[in-house]
């Protein structure tokens, strides 16, 4: 992002500096969130694989949406929209990268993540096996109507 802000000119401030590189952050933390169960089984160690139990990775977790929400919050935007529009994909990165790892948060957690999302748990589950085990074209385009009409009801 900061690359793309300098090949169309526009002048760089410590405040975008400071937005470009705690943005970067956290979607490494984002990333290895995603990949704590591969890291964690190859002996990869980041900050989500030193303590692998349920409190400690909420905490994370929580400590991850609260950064990323003072990040956007905080930052000026050209386009307010496009901010809060950016703010809630992370939001679903994080949810999503959490629910992807259950088996490291409890269960207590995970009901509260749930609320968040535009469908259950179980139906995210089965389209989630559904894609994986090829899914013809029309049936996912489908399943993507019914997801964008849900997310639609939810503003």
């Amino acid at each position: 992002m900061l690359i793309d802000r300098y090949f169309v000119k526009r002048e760089i401030t410590k405040d975008d500096l400071a937005f470009y590189f705690g943005f970067g952050f956290f979607l490494q933390l984002a990333d290895d969130l995603q990949d704590s169960r591969e890291d964690s089984t190859v002996g990869n160690q980041t900050v989500l694989t030193l303590d692998m139990n349920s409190q400690a990775q909420e905490k994370i977790a929580n400590k991850m949406l609260h950064f990323v929400h003072h990040l956007m919050i905080s930052g000026h935007a050209e386009n307010e929209l496009f901010k809060n529009f950016i703010l809630t994909n992370c939001y679903q990165l994080v949810f999503s990268a959490i629910v992807g790892n259950r088996e490291f948060f409890s269960a207590g957690y995970l009901d509260k993540i749930e609320k968040y999302f535009p469908v259950s748990l179980p139906f995210r589950d089965k389209m989630s096996r559904s894609l994986k085990t090829g899914m013809d074209i029309k049936t996912q385009d489908r399943y993507m109507k019914i997801l964008d009409e849900l997310i639609q009801q939810e503003k």
